[in-house]
């Protein structure tokens, strides 16, 4: 099984993080698209290598962590965006 990992960007999210261990834990072949969140650096493809690991993967998990984040401007209606 093959498993692309699109993981929250420059930003630690809890959930993100167990998901990580576990693909390590039960030795799932996996690539993603960036480091953080217990990602080893092996694992972080470029973005045009990742884009034809995903291509062929049998899935592509899209983790997401909600703000706030403080890196993002003052403006209230970026802190939290509504879905």
């Amino acid at each position: 099984m093959k498993i692309a990992v699109i993981p929250p960007h420059k930003k630690h999210d809890a959930v993100a993080s167990v998901i990580v261990e576990g693909l390590y834990d039960l030795k799932i072949e996996f690539a993603a698209s960036d480091s953080g969140n217990g990602i080893k650096e092996e694992n972080v493809k470029s973005d045009s290598e990742f884009i034809e690991y995903a291509k062929n993967a049998d899935f592509i998990f899209v983790l997401w962590g909600k703000g706030p984040d403080p890196t993002w401007s003052r403006s209230s209606h970026l802190k939290h965006p509504k879905y």
